[in-house]
């Protein structure tokens, strides 16, 4: 009675051994499942927003091309393309805020005032909150302000504050 009890473990264990080394029959795949009506209006947002941030970028409208290309970022689940685009329109925004202000500086020290001006506010445009153009216009303003009282006689400064001589009434 060993014997066979023996010899069917060993039996049992042969026939398992054999299951173990061989490899299951593959898994058919199942079916990608239907995308939802969220992550279809997601795509669909994503790519009028993809495109609008294109042709912004065609047409140079560069600070609103890279506002269109953020909001496409959070509206997508594979924000790749639109991450890569970000970048590489900031870093082409701020060359182009580099250049500008350089050029800027220079038509302010030896070109016409209202050329200078115009070189600020296209910094501006490329960087709303630029530093130092914005203090450049508002040294300008000063400046113009300045010579406007000087021009007119209006005795400096202090004309602009004080109301002048009082005025009898009646």
């Amino acid at each position: 009675m060993r014997a066979s009890l023996l010899s069917g473990l060993a039996g049992l264990a042969v026939a398992l051994s054999a299951c173990a080394t061989t490899t299951p029959p593959p898994l058919a795949a199942a079916p990608a499942p239907a995308a939802s009506g969220a992550e279809r209006q997601r795509a669909q947002v994503y790519a009028r927003v993809a495109a609008a941030a294109r042709e912004q970028e065609a047409r140079g409208e560069l600070r609103e091309a890279l506002w269109s290309w953020r909001i496409a970022e959070a509206v997508t689940d594979s924000p790749g393309e639109a991450r890569q685009a970000s970048a590489a329109l900031q870093h082409e925004i701020g060359a182009r805020v580099t250049e500008a202000l350089t050029e800027a500086d220079r038509l302010r020290r030896k070109g016409p005032p209202a050329a200078a001006r115009s070189a600020y506010l296209e910094v501006l445009k490329l960087d709303p909150h630029q530093p130092a153009a914005r203090q450049a216009l508002r040294e300008m303003d000063d400046e113009l302000t300045l010579k406007a009282i000087v021009k007119s006689g209006g005795g400096g400064p202090a004309a602009i504050v004080s109301p002048g001589p009082a005025r009898p009434k009646g």
